[in-house]
């Protein structure tokens, strides 16, 4: 999978840049049900690890290695990158304690809401696609226009905007970033890591 690998990469680089090591890495095929063979190998390396990150889909390999990992009383500090509850729940009790740093940030109003209509968990992106689509639309409804360029003239001169995932901020190239947020996997739920 290109995108883990790219994950994987930008991850590996920083960490090394500011002077970490990574002594194992495991690239488990996307897809893979059966985990044992790489959560056995994490345990033969345990010893020279201070810590696992995930930079994989947690819902499928991440959850399940984490789950094995679990079984085998492996007990080491785990990172990760965007998670939602299916992968935790998946995880069967195995991303307890993990931390994870997340740009998914939707307002208790839009998650009711969104469950509400859909009768479903609120999915990642589900808040960034809502203000993505939003902001496209008044774009459209202020220029009173479908020309393409003057749409996005009217996006690029968008600074900031206060949406349902929090306050986005024009990078200036044309694209928008927000805060992201620290939270840690407690009695199986996501919690926020102070400041």
């Amino acid at each position: 999978d290109v995108w883990v690998k790219e994950q994987t990469n930008a991850f590996r680089n920083s960490y090394e840049k500011l002077g970490g090591k990574i002594v194992f890495i495991t690239e488990p095929i996307p897809g893979s049900r059966e985990l044992r063979t790489e959560a056995l190998n994490i345990k033969t390396h345990i010893k020279d690890i201070d810590g696992i990150v995930s930079t994989t889909d947690g819902v499928i390999i991440g959850s399940l290695i984490a789950k094995i990992l679990k079984e085998l009383n492996v007990k080491v500090p785990m990172y990760s990158i965007s998670l939602d509850q299916a992968s935790i729940d998946a995880s069967e009790g195995g991303f307890e304690g993990l931390e994870f740093i997340t740009s998914f940030t939707p307002s208790k109003d839009f998650t009711m809401r969104y469950e509400d209509r859909f009768k479903t968990k609120i999915d990642i992106g589900a808040d960034t696609a809502y203000d993505a689509f939003t902001m496209l639309a008044n774009a459209i409804n202020k220029t009173e226009t479908e020309d393409p360029d003057l749409i996005s003239t009217e996006l690029s001169n968008t600074k900031a905007y206060e949406g349902v995932s929090g306050k986005l901020i024009s990078d200036g190239k044309r694209g928008f970033v927000k805060d992201s947020v620290l939270m840690k996997i407690e009695n199986g739920k996501p919690v926020k890591l102070s400041k």
